[in-house]
């Protein structure tokens, strides 16, 4: 494939002839570039046959003078010359630029009143047949004057056909950008510089490292863009005819490079395969290797340029190809994209395979990479819309799911106002009911003075047993009731010492356990509970009052153990226990062993009741006639 620069030599069209006598000249004019394909040129030969081998020999270039062609020339038996008789037609007097573009080793001679110049030289190698040698321009610089007309000779050696052609225009058009050159670049850069605001922008809102790959491919891409048109390049050429090629090639193979890396870690993210990425590092390695060759001699690196680009593109739309039957997004975009380029490589390996000279592969490429950058362009539009509308749903989505939350908060604000509106009526209640068992308790305390005083004198009167048992169970009730408004008053919770409790409960028990020759115990510990003290030491009161009301004879232990998450406050007695029904039966308020005792059930059932509010575990185990182990579970977290 031969790279060439475009802009103003390839975009002119064929020069104008000028007709002298017989003869035919190539006008020249400093306002435009000129290219004439060489096939076009007439041999010294015979000027019917256009350029194809000859046997001609090079004796009317004076065989031994110091003008004398190249070894390799002088001893191809395939030498060629041709002649191109140029003319200054403008008004303007000044230095032209010729390139030749052959795959073939040349020299250019100037034949200038009457004497041959030697302008250029391609190579002083020795010529081997099988041995294609590229350029991407044999350059040199002429005078001509106004009104002149001069003569180039072209001493051609070719090994096989190719679209070659030689290129002429001003030194003063060598300095300029023409109109195209400067929309081509202004629009290629307008793309590049989209797509990379585009890619910086969704590293990082996606802060994913693989959009910096697709900035460094555009940027890549844009030096190859420029180093295949030449715009920037065209100050030095003349001074430099090799800087176009070596630069051209190396930001080519380096795109390349770049653009599999990117499929690389793209495939990487999505499809995991050892073997794959193999091959993918291997293409890499390929595009760096022939990028460094290039930098040295840029004309093996040329001849096997087209065979590496079309390698990459296959893999990139294989790669996109595997992404799209994946369900990968965008992957259709991608391989939409590659396969521009690649169907534009492949068209140009047939275009210089049949030899046609209507168009060239680098023109070819140029209009698939605006195309594929286009592609790219729309690809990236509809992620980033893509992306927005995805923001926008999740916008809307936890907009419906704050409106949501803030009606369930609204309903839980309205339930907890409604809650501790009813806990106030509560309270009231509990303060009434407090406040008339506080007025009650004089008169009864004065009833029950006065009953014991009639039961000294009266001991035998049956009445006054009576009323003694029915004053002692009101003031025990009213004693309950207090008792139940001060623990909802001071349920507040303290970090409390369980053996203090312990020893307040034993010593309130000891006189009535005395008289009933039971032995109070308990475990001494260290364990604190962070619990409402209130209501801990009304639990152990309830549990040791029915212990010691239910034993006639025996122990009463209170101890503390840890088990697994909780601890675990014991009550055992070796009372006369209790079976599985009669445990139900107790557990009811007002229910009692004995209706005609004191307590009347309430005791096991205020306990209930109790641990149920504080979160702790109740548990009864007893047996008749071996006694009883009441057991309270407090989580580890108290």
């Amino acid at each position: 494939m031969i790279l060439l620069s475009s802009g103003t030599f390839a975009d002119t069209p064929q020069p104008p002839v000028a007709e002298q006598g017989s003869e035919s000249w190539f006008s020249l004019q400093p306002g435009g570039g000129h290219k004439i394909p060489l096939n076009e040129l007439a041999s010294l030969a015979d000027p019917e046959r256009s350029y194809m081998p000859d046997n001609l020999s090079a004796e009317l270039f004076s065989k031994g003078g110091k003008n004398t062609p190249a070894l390799n020339l002088r001893h191809n038996p395939e030498r060629i010359w041709l002649r191109l008789p140029l003319r200054n037609t403008s008004a303007t007097t000044g230095k032209w630029v010729f390139r030749v573009t052959a795959n073939i080793h040349a020299d250019v001679y100037r034949k200038h009143e009457g004497a041959f110049e030697l302008l250029a030289r391609f190579s002083e190698q020795e010529f081997k047949p099988g041995y294609a040698e590229i350029t991407l321009g044999l350059t040199g610089v002429f005078d001509l004057a106004a009104g002149e007309a001069s003569e180039l000779y072209i001493l051609l050696a070719p090994y096989q056909f190719r679209a070659n052609y030689i290129e002429i225009l001003s030194e003063q058009s060598v300095s300029s950008i023409n109109t195209k050159e400067v929309l081509f670049i202004a629009v290629a850069f307008a793309i590049v510089l989209t797509l990379t605001l585009v890619n910086v922008a969704h590293f990082f809102i996606l802060k994913r490292p693989v959009h910096l790959y697709f900035v460094l491919l555009q940027i890549a891409l844009t030096g190859m863009i420029l180093g295949v048109s030449g715009a920037g390049l065209r100050f030095v050429w003349p001074m430099f005819p090799f800087l176009d090629g070596k630069l051209t090639l190396m930001s080519v193979f380096f795109a390349h490079a770049a653009l599999v890396q990117f499929m690389r870690s793209f495939f990487e993210t999505h499809i995991n395969a050892a073997r794959l990425d193999v091959f993918y590092r291997a293409v890499i390695a390929f595009c760096i290797a022939m990028a460094v060759v290039a930098l040295i001699d840029y004309r093996p690196a040329s001849f096997v340029f087209i065979y590496t680009e079309v390698l990459s593109l296959v893999t990139v739309c294989a790669s996109a190809i595997l992404f799209w039957y994946r369900g990968i997004p965008l992957a259709k975009y991608y391989l939409v994209g590659w396969c521009i380029i690649l169907l534009a490589s492949a068209a140009g390996i047939l275009i210089e395979k049949v030899g046609y000279t209507g168009i060239q592969t680098n023109e070819i490429l140029q209009i698939s990479w605006v195309i594929e950058a286009f592609v790219m362009f729309f690809a990236l539009t509809q992620q980033v819309n893509g992306i927005r509308l995805v923001r926008d749903r999740q916008q809307q989505d936890m907009l419906v799911l704050y409106r949501e939350r803030n009606i369930e908060a609204n309903k839980l604000l309205d339930a907890e106002k409604e809650r501790l509106s009813l806990l106030n009526k509560y309270k009231h209640q509990l303060e009434h009911i407090a406040s008339v068992s506080h007025d009650m308790s004089q008169p009864v305390q004065s009833l029950k003075m006065t009953i014991e005083a009639l039961a000294l004198t009266q001991s035998e009167n049956p009445y006054t047993q009576t009323l003694t048992t029915s004053v002692g169970y009101l003031d025990n009730l009213m004693a309950e009731v207090i008792s139940d408004a001060k623990t909802e008053y001071q349920a507040q919770h303290t970090l409390v010492a369980v053996s203090d409790v312990f020893r307040e409960s034993i010593e309130l028990h000891r006189r009535e356990a005395q008289a009933k020759g039971i032995q109070l115990h308990y475990f001494n510990s260290l364990q604190t509970i962070d619990v409402s003290r209130v209501v801990l030491q009304r639990i152990i009161n309830n549990l040791v009052n029915n212990a010691v009301s239910h034993t006639h004879s025996g122990k009463v232990l209170l101890g503390l153990r840890r088990r697994q998450q909780a601890l675990c406050i014991q009550v055992m007695d070796t009372g006369e226990g209790m079976s599985e029904a009669k445990i139900q039966a107790l557990l009811k308020p007002f229910i009692g062993e004995n209706t005609d005792q004191r307590h009347y059930g309430l005791g096991l059932s205020i306990v209930k009741t109790l641990c149920a509010e504080s979160g702790f575990s109740f548990d009864i185990k007893a047996q008749p006639g071996k006694g009883c182990c009441i057991s309270i579970l407090i989580p580890i977290d108290h």
